[in-house]
Formats: structure tokens, C-alpha cells, sequence
């Protein structure tokens, strides 16, 4: 059986990991943008298309900066299920172009129910699948940085069409720091950390994804009202924590060096 699934694996990625990312591209963005052209017309769809178009373009350059610091590698099945919880991210950036605000239409719940998928099914496969295919080093940090594009989409839309504050914003984007150190030191980016760490991720990431439930409600907004600042909070005091430790090591490395 294991034969079979990396015969099969090496089949769909025969092209190389960035024609994985055009396969899921068109997994991910073709039903999205038929339903965006169907329920909000062609101006919506053009301005869907161009959000999403973006997403692509960034996973396409995140690809290429990735594979200089990264062995060649023979990817597989798992970097397809990475590459499309990428696109769901860009799928929430397309919404949030098309101005998605107050819908409950067919789109609004396509675009939840793949971002409820995205941060359960398909990340808790791909690394199971990685590692009974062959882990890759380009696989581990693209994996990392999908699941940081996500989050970050999915606070976009929560924020543009899910009523939450500009707050929750502000961890994910903070996030970013990591992989720029990462990528400054000459290494690929890592993920981990302690337990706190995960908790309050997790924690996150159900408050984004409650937000995107097209539902509305006093209960609704009186819930995510209260629960977003100490979410959030935690998040941000979570990655402030992890981060001044590398910070001070960096600047002290940098004062050493120059004397």
C-alpha cells in the first residue's frame, strides 16, 4: 500500500513542486471563482480573480526563494495538500478584493467551509503523508509558512466581512518576523515552540474561523466581541516573547562583530 500511494505521489509530482502549486492553484481557485461570477457578477469576479491572482504570485515567489536555500528535492502528494491550504489563504485574499462584506451567499460559506478544512483536514494529513513519503526540507518550511499565510487570510476576512477589530490583525502579521530571521541568517524557516505557544495559536486560529461562519446574530457579535481581545492578546504577547530572545541574541552577535 505504501508502494502504491508514492508510485501514485511521484505521478502527480512529476513536474516539480511549482507545477504542484499551478495544480492547486486551479483546485482551489476555478469553483471559487465560478461562484464568485455566478452570485456577485463580473465586476466582483474580476476583482476576485485579481486577489486570488495575487495569492498565487506570492506562493510562486515564496517557492523560489525557498528552493535557493533548500537541496533539490523530489516533492510529493503532502506539498499538494501545503500548496492548497495556501490557496484557500488566497482564496480569503480574493474575497476580501471582491468586497465579500455582509454575504451569506454561496461564496461566503465556500470560503469558510475551505478555511475550516484548510486549518483541520488538510494539516492534519500533510504531515503524516510527508513523512510516510519522505519528508523534504522545502516541504517543512513551505508547510510552516502556509499555515502563517492562512492564519493571516483568514484574519483579513475576519476583519473585512467577519465584524472582527483590526486587533487580530496584528499577530499574524507579526508572525513575519520569524521567517525574516530565518531568512537573514541564511536558513530555511522553522516552526515549533512551546506548548503556550500552540495553545494560543490554536485558540486563534478557532476564534478566525468562527468569525467566517456566515451567521449572523446579537449572541454572534456579543461572543466575538468579548473574545477577541484576550485572544488575540495572548497571540501577540505569545510571539513578542519568542521573538526578543532572537532579537537581543542578534544584536549582541552584530555588536561582536563590529568590534
Amino acid at each position: 500500500m505504501r508502494e502504491k500511494v508514492a508510485v501514485r505521489s511521484r505521478r502527480i509530482a512529476g513536474g516539480g513542486v511549482r507545477r504542484l502549486l499551478w495544480w492547486a492553484a486551479a483546485l482551489v481557485g476555478v469553483p471559487a471563482a465560478v461562484l464568485a461570477g455566478l452570485s456577485q457578477g463580473t465586476p466582483a469576479l474580476v476583482r476576485f480573480g485579481i486577489g486570488y491572482a495575487v495569492g498565487v504570485a506570492c506562493a510562486w515567489l515564496l517557492l523560489r526563494l525557498l528552493a535557493r536555500r533548500a537541496k533539490p528535492e523530489i516533492p510529493s502528494l503532502a506539498d499538494l495538500l501545503t500548496l492548497a491550504r495556501w490557496m484557500v489563504g488566497a482564496l480569503l485574499l480574493g474575497s476580501v478584493t471582491m468586497g465579500l462584506a455582509g454575504s451569506s451567499g454561496p461564496l461566503a460559506w465556500l470560503a469558510f467551509t475551505a478555511a475550516l478544512l484548510a486549518a483541520t483536514v488538510t494539516d492534519w494529513l500533510d504531515g503524516p503523508l510527508a513523512r510516510r513519503l519522505g519528508p523534504t526540507a522545502l516541504g517543512a518550511a513551505l508547510d510552516i509558512e502556509a499555515d502563517s499565510w492562512l492564519t493571516l487570510w483568514c484574519a483579513g476576512a475576519a476583519v473585512a466581512w467577519g465584524g472582527l477589530p483590526w486587533l487580530c490583525l496584528a499577530p499574524p502579521l507579526l508572525r513575519y518576523a520569524q521567517p525574516l530571521l530565518d531568512l537573514c541568517a541564511g536558513r530555511l524557516p522553522h516552526g515549533g515552540g512551546p506548548w503556550w505557544s500552540r495553545v494560543t495559536g490554536v485558540a486563534q486560529m478557532v476564534l478566525l474561523i468562527g468569525a467566517l461562519a456566515p451567521v449572523a446574530g446579537p449572541e454572534r457579535a456579543a461572543v466575538f466581541g468579548v473574545a477577541v481581545w484576550p485572544i488575540s492578546g495572548a497571540q501577540l504577547v505569545t510571539l513578542l516573547a519568542l521573538l526578543l530572545p532572537r532579537l537581543i541574541a542578534r544584536g549582541r552577535k552584530a555588536a561582536l562583530g563590529a568590534q
